[in-house]
């Protein structure tokens, strides 16, 4: 039986502002608050571990150990920059701090220019966009960017197993090595850059990762393969270096299935791994892509890079750029490699976020995948990434719509 995503959280829409209350808050809360609550979300004066969407002030110190309270808490971090000439055209390094020192889902930057101020906008998977605004229009153009996202659910309750039969590990062993191999392509292609540097992120934060969603590090994209008889999903783990992939450690994990109704990911690993494997976990892409495995049985091997190829023609752009990990997200790829003409040698690329590039049940997978890629070259910006300035009619025009190219 097919198991499909799970049906959207029913909970009841809230928001709270939490933070350095400095003069920069004292302009944009008011007007926040007021759209908010026209879009039908009640606040709540001290945020818990229900609130919908949380909005934190960090302030002009940048401090560090913001933690959010629950998992089912969105964070946008709100922060005033410093006034630049004019916006580069790809995400500066420095902005990426909103994210990674805080942990945030989203970070939501007020950058004043010539032009005016600007709205920036910059995702955990380096995504890069602006947002045309005044300071009547601001309020309602976060409101737009952020809603879609908001409502999506993070799918990271792992159950491991370490009874994996010792003759399913050996046999699937060219699988892992494939995946190893893959990775390697990637790094020598500049897909897979480093999030940021180790001090960007204070080990405080590394620990709230770990002690609240059982993430042991951050790293980008994903390498999977279905196994060949049938035993499940194998994909890199969570927070590894996937320029170096160790095959028989433990950096590839076996998925075996994700319960429809609660969304637990289930894991088999052999014991001989158990000492070794107590702090690690699957890719947090995990519940999608076993989604769209199961809806598309021609799809053998999958890579997932947040970069974008050149030539789109024939891929297909998703409706938003949910967040990794999310019941959105892999409901999303679900539509999109539905789009395609053949989702076993497709690319569907996600805005501001990456893409992924499917092969065939073949035992040489990934090398379609390989020349698929170079034949439409590849760039390490997620899509849309460069675009420039957006209305917010353009951003509301990205939610709910899939586009094939």
């Amino acid at each position: 039986m097919l198991e499909r995503p799970c049906a959207p959280d029913q909970t009841p829409r809230t928001f709270a502002l939490h933070g350095v209350r400095d003069a920069f808050f004292a302009r944009v809360a008011p007007r926040l608050i007021e759209v908010m609550r026209a879009h039908g979300y009640d606040q709540d004066p001290e945020y818990g571990d229900e609130t919908n969407i949380v909005f934190y002030f960090p302030g002009p110190e940048r401090p560090y150990g913001f933690f959010r309270r629950g998992k089912r808490n969105f964070v946008i971090a709100v922060a005033q920059m410093p006034p630049m000439a004019a916006l580069p055209a790809t995400m500066p390094r420095p902005f990426y701090w909103v994210v990674t020192e805080t942990a945030a889902n989203l970070g939501a930057l007020f950058v004043p220019t010539p032009e005016g101020e600007r709205l920036c906008f910059i995702t955990p998977e380096r995504g890069y966009y602006s947002v045309q605004t005044t300071p009547e229009t601001f309020a309602e153009a976060l409101f737009v960017a952020i809603e879609p996202l908001a409502r999506a659910r993070l799918l990271l309750h792992f159950e491991i197993a370490f009874d994996l039969p010792e003759a399913v590990w050996e046999r699937a062993a060219p699988v892992r090595e494939q995946i190893r191999q893959a990775g390697q392509w990637l790094h020598a292609r500049g897909l897979l850059p480093d999030p940021c540097d180790d001090e960007d992120i204070p080990p405080k934060t590394r620990s709230f990762l770990w002690h609240m969603f059982r993430i042991t590090g951050i790293s980008y994209g994903n390498m999977s393969a279905r196994d060949p008889e049938g035993a499940g999903l194998w994909i890199t783990a969570s927070g590894i270096d996937k320029a170096r992939i160790d095959p028989h450690g433990g950096d590839v994990m076996l998925i075996t299935g994700v319960d429809p109704e609660t969304s637990l990911i289930r894991v088999r690993m052999p014991v001989h791994l158990e000492g070794r494997l107590r702090h690690r976990r699957p890719s947090v892409d995990s519940a999608g892509l076993w989604w769209v495995y199961q809806a598309f049985p021609q799809i053998g091997w999958m890579l997932h890079f947040h970069g974008d190829v050149v030539d789109t023609e024939g891929t297909v752009l998703t409706d938003f750029n949910y967040p990794c990990g999310t019941d959105l997200e892999g409901q999303a790829l679900v539509r999109g490699f539905g789009l395609v003409d053949n989702p076993a040698l497709a690319v569907v690329r996600m805005p501001f976020h990456g893409c992924w590039a499917s092969g065939g049940v073949t035992d040489n997978g990934f090398e379609r995948v390989y020349a698929e890629l170079t034949r439409r070259g590849t760039v390490s910006t997620p899509p849309l990434s460069t675009v420039g300035l957006l209305s917010v009619d353009e951003i509301r025009a990205l939610a709910g719509v899939v586009r094939r190219h």
